[in-house]
């Protein structure tokens, strides 16, 4: 069941027709304004006391009240965990890749790894989909740029002509991109989904929330491409701008996030070595990226690749394994062979977006 902010709620009465276009955006404004330092956000897996966070996301949009989402086994499906690279608006593909698993309703469960939208041909389609089949995703940079696009359209009527499938969106459409949280655990499994990554050593909530969305690389803190960390997002509480907080605010961090690869650094997955197994989507030019704690799933359905799937067994089939008990406990790395995942995939119908160079990712 998605749990939807005051704000979200916002979104949802405007698509719905129940707000006036004109005050939206100052609505917004006054209520994030209402709610900095007093707003707070809990994983639905601590019991440490809860964050206070800056009420906006990176690009401006309502913070959703689940930023970290944990799933344990009661709240999933009995069935197998089938984790989709991004989408990108390949409603197609994303339903041949359903079909080509066996997807079945009510028993597999289904977790995207972000930017459901923006650049393909149907991320209307994208959406309902994910409704159809109970998806449940993380949070992409395309994702909360939609939203912020759709945000903007509301409260000016102006609307960049890549992003004008928003005006098509419906409440339910806008419910969905506005709680999709960060990221998604499975503790059961000793997973996390997110649309990025993750920076090495620093704890998930304590990780920016840019960071999560957009880095693809790692550099030493003072690196890059200039010597002095341009382009870099350093950890940070949860809430902090990605300009407001230098590199030390996390005890002991070594590492500062690059999202342009060309700048220098290194995958930021050949750093990570727990705790447990990270899934990641975002870095399409590396396509199917397999490494021992991490596992990147974009590999380019819209710019003519392929849309892929890793798929996991149920979790009373793994627990007949002591590798896999071991591993979940803390006594062993947690890789795709323990995990006795399969990766399948789906070849992608056709180019509907060149694949640039750079900071492609507009």
């Amino acid at each position: 069941m998605l749990l939807i902010g005051p704000l979200a709620l916002l979104l949802v009465a405007a698509a719905a027709g129940m707000l006036s276009v004109k005050p939206l955006r100052d609505i917004i404004k006054s209520a994030v304004s209402g709610l900095k330092g007093k707003h707070t956000v809990q994983s639905a897996a601590t019991t440490t006391s809860p964050i206070t966070v800056v009420a906006q996301t990176p690009f401006g949009t309502p913070l959703p009240l689940m930023v970290h989402r944990t799933l344990a086994p009661e709240q999933m499906n009995t069935g197998r965990v089938i984790i989709v690279g991004d989408v990108h608006g390949c409603n197609r593909e994303l339903r041949q890749l359903l079909a080509h698993v066996k997807f079945e309703k009510g028993v597999d469960n289904l977790i995207l790894a972000g930017d459901l939208v923006n650049k393909g041909a149907d991320s209307l389609g994208v959406l309902q989909t994910a409704r159809e089949f109970g998806a449940i995703s993380v949070r992409g940079n395309h994702d909360d740029k939609s939203l912020a696009a759709y945000l903007g359209w509301k409260s000016s009527g102006k609307c960049k002509k890549k992003r004008s499938w928003v005006k098509g969106m419906g409440s339910a459409d806008v419910e969905a991109l506005s709680t999709l949280p960060f990221s998604v655990t499975l503790p059961a499994y000793n997973i996390t989904v997110v649309h990025a990554g993750l920076i090495p050593g620093v704890a998930l909530q304590q990780q920016q929330l840019q960071t999560l969305y957009t880095i693809r690389n790692l550099v030493e803190q003072g690196g890059g491409e200039d010597g002095k960390g341009k382009g870099l997002v350093a950890a940070a509480p949860i809430g902090s701008s990605s300009s407001s907080s230098a590199p030390e605010d996390v005890a002991g961090n070594r590492w500062s996030a690059l999202e342009e690869a060309s700048k220098g650094g290194d995958p930021w997955s050949t750093h990570w070595t727990g705790p447990g197994h990270v899934f990641f989507g975002h870095d399409a030019k590396r396509r199917l990226q397999q490494r021992r704690c991490a596992t990147g799933l974009d590999t380019g359905c819209v710019y003519g690749g392929r849309l892929t799937a890793a798929v996991l067994p149920p979790l009373e089939v793994l627990l007949l394994s002591e590798a896999f008990r071991l591993a979940v406990a803390g006594q062993g790395d947690v890789t795709l062979e323990v995990l006795q995942a399969q990766l399948e995939f789906v070849a992608g119908a056709e180019v509907l977006e060149p694949e640039a160079d750079g900071a492609e990712d507009e």
